[in-house]
């Protein structure tokens, strides 16, 4: 009898779970209007500037430490961040 392994380290390692919430909402919402509703890479740059413009108007009278800043403005960056590629 053959012992098989699975390297699963990349599923379990997330480090979304960090992330603030308002981050994570940004990122889950640009991901979900590009590949599930098939908003194009440039209306989801858009998107990512205005949402990141929202945030940073929001923060002006804010002490902590502005979110606005960790908003890519490249759909890809956002695509890329959660791994969705399948591994074989």
């Amino acid at each position: 009898m053959h012992t098989v392994f699975f390297w699963l380290d990349p599923y379990f390692n997330v480090p979304h779970t960090s992330w603030p919430p308002l981050l994570l909402a940004v990122y889950l919402t640009v991901l979900l209007m590009h590949l599930v509703c098939g908003l194009p890479r440039r209306a989801a740059s858009l998107l990512l500037v205005c949402l990141r413009s929202i945030i940073h108007l929001s923060e002006a009278c804010s002490t902590e430490t502005p979110i606005s800043l960790n908003i890519p403005s490249d759909p890809r960056t956002v695509i890329g961040s959660f791994d969705l590629e399948p591994r074989t």
